[in-house]
């Protein structure tokens, strides 16, 4: 605790420091009660609340702000050569939020078919009414349980950080009993194995996930795209993998 509030003091400085000392239990009090969405009964309803009440509360997206046009600089810039080097000419995105970067992307780089998928209905609605032509297209869609269409790539984006343990391992069987090669999904490098202890969560809830540490250990990926460093902790990258290095996992 004392490490923790000298670093605030050096960070902050004293008066902001003290600040965050006086109202944290007012502020802890407001966190619990925002989180009240996770008491909801299913994934479906969790999700849309997040939406609803624009939980992340960022000015940009309401995905959140690794959502920004500046937090997935990289990732549009270095995704080109994936969708080259492997072959890549249909993807489904999913969850595809907002659709705030992609289309931005989408501009640039013109694919045959675009699948956003997600889980809420009312961004779906809003996603085809906005975005939709001829090559772009929306559905509701629960990745954990449904059927998933047919494309080259599935982009499984800051998504399996706000699953439990037990649906990520049913995503995993959904995506390997899929007709789809490929998934780009977002993985965390720690800089150490002090902190690379997975946890388990109720899912709506989040965490960062190592999916090559246990219970998960996905094998090395066949190329990596780092998006950012993350509280001196480690690095976030989306890894690319081949349906059949998953196929093998036991989860």
């Amino acid at each position: 605790m004392i490490k923790k509030i000298t670093n605030n003091i050096t960070k902050y400085g004293y008066f902001e420091t003290l600040k965050k000392i006086i109202f944290y239990p007012y502020n802890f009090y407001l966190y619990k009660k925002k989180r009240n969405f996770l008491n909801l009964k299913n994934a479906k309803d969790r999700f849309t609340e997040i939406y609803k009440t624009n939980y992340w509360n960022n000015e940009e997206s309401v995905s959140g702000p690794g959502s920004t046009i500046e937090i997935t600089e990289n990732l549009r810039s270095k995704l080109p050569i994936v969708l080259k080097k492997y072959n890549i000419n249909t993807i489904l995105d999913a969850p595809c939020g907002d659709f705030n970067w992609m289309k931005l992307f989408l501009a640039d780089n013109k694919l045959t078919k675009y699948i956003g998928g997600d889980i809420v209905p009312e961004i779906i609605k809003k996603n085809n009414q906005l975005y939709k032509n001829n090559a772009v297209t929306f559905v509701e869609l629960d990745i954990i349980k449904e059927s998933l269409p047919e494309c080259d790539l599935m982009i499984c984006r800051d998504c399996l950080i706000h699953f439990s343990y037990k649906d990520i391992s049913n995503f995993l069987k959904n995506f390997c009993n899929s007709p789809i090669k490929y998934l780009l999904v977002t993985n965390f490098r720690f800089k150490n194995n002090s902190h690379s202890s997975n946890r388990d969560i109720i899912t709506g809830d989040h965490r960062v996930i190592d999916l090559m540490a246990k219970p998960f250990n996905f094998p090395s990926p066949l190329f990596s795209i780092k998006e950012k460093d993350e509280q001196n902790l480690g690095s976030v990258h989306m890894e690319l993998f081949d349906k059949s290095q998953l196929s093998s996992i036991k989860n």
